[in-house]
Parts: structure tokens; sequence; C-alpha cells
């Protein structure tokens, strides 16, 4: 990297190729940038191509839930070694796979 105090994030986050809806359930988020070691800090941004869906995510590894799980309202922050996991969930339809 050449820089002195550079920081490296390896960013693991398990995404689903989105699904068709008419199978009647939410696409799965798509994360940018895509998985793999990056530099920090780290933005990473979520979106769905299921029109008023929303995203819930977690940023510890742990499996994400509409109950605990934070909604997803703009770029994630990241600064350290993360296991990003997210699903979509839209009211009538079934929530993507995480």
């Amino acid at each position: 990297m050449g820089r002195q105090g550079a920081m490296l994030l390896s960013l693991l986050w398990l995404a689903t190729p989105a699904l068709v809806e008419a199978k009647g359930m939410a696409t799965a988020p798509v994360f940018a940038p895509p998985p793999g070691t990056h530099a920090a800090p780290l933005s990473v941004t979520l979106t769905t191509s299921t029109a008023g869906a929303t995203i819930y995510y977690t940023t510890d590894g742990s499996s994400p839930s509409r109950q605990k799980s934070p909604v997803y309202k703009g770029p994630i922050q990241l600064t350290a070694k993360t296991t990003l996991k997210a699903f979509a969930y839209k009211k009538g339809l079934k929530a993507s796979p995480v």
C-alpha cells in the first residue's frame, strides 16, 4: 500500500443474487462496494430493486431481524474489519435471504 498507517478492512457479507419478485419475495440487497478487502474508512451502500422495501442490517455478523436490527437509511461507515449482513422486506412479500 505504501501509506504508513493505512488500515485494510476485510468485509464479508452474504448476499444472494436478486430473486424474482414474481415468486413473492423481496430482492436481496446489493452491496457497494462489493465484498472484499478495502482501505479504511469505508462507506457501504445497500440497495434493493424491490420498490418500497425496507433493508435491515447488522455489522457484528449476527443474522438481522425486523425486530432488533437497524433500518438502513444511508451509507454505513466502517472503520474496522466487519461482517455486514442484510435483508430486504416489504409487506405482502417474503423477506429476501440474508
